[in-house]
């Protein structure tokens, strides 16, 4: 492995012990994990059905939200089989995971693209609600990390990939919506 790669692993997982090794009381880590079960993969594709039924442009506006969502998740599907990152508490010894994940491998978090891709479209509907909606999103990025469950490179690459899907999901909900009668 280069000697670049080698270092960025070395800080990505002293970062995520720094996380882990403190602040892990009971009280915490309940309101950890519910930040965290909130960006389950049913919660937020209903939430954003129910945002774009209030939307007078409806049609369009759950057009680039289904749109971002599959280019999210066949995006995060591809990736986290290419890359096969174990997740920390395999790899680091000592490190405690306070959830059981869905899968065996870490790159990039789910959680965080998806939430990303949640709270992106929020503000695209509601400009008003942005910096509630990426502070929720920042916030399900650091559970994943705080729960023992992913690396920060991994929840970066995460909020990188949502944010990214919203982009892409604009650019084709805009282009196909534009010709039809929608």
């Amino acid at each position: 492995m280069p000697t670049v790669a080698r270092y960025f692993l070395k800080w990505d997982a002293l970062l995520l012990t720094r996380v882990t090794g403190r602040f892990r009381e009971n009280r915490e880590a309940r309101f950890i994990r519910w930040i965290s079960k909130s960006a389950d993969g049913h919660v937020y594709p209903a939430f954003l059905i129910a945002m774009a039924a209030l939307q007078s442009d409806r049609w369009k506006i759950l057009g680039v939200f289904l749109f971002s969502f599959a280019i999210e998740l066949t995006a995060y599907k591809l990736i986290k089989q290419m890359v096969k990152r174990p997740r920390p508490f395999h790899e680091l010894d000592g490190l405690v995971n306070l959830i059981v994940p869905q899968d065996f491998f870490s790159f990039p978090s789910g959680h965080t693209a998806g939430a990303f891709v949640t709270a992106l479209s929020t503000a695209y509907c509601y400009p008003c609600l942005a910096a509630p909606a990426c502070l929720w999103a920042a916030l399900v990025g650091f559970s994943r990390i705080y729960l023992g469950v992913h690396y920060p490179t991994d929840v970066l690459a995460g909020a990188c990939l949502g944010i990214l899907s919203v982009k892409a999901g604009l650019i084709a909900g805009t282009c196909i919506f534009a010709s039809s009668a929608f």
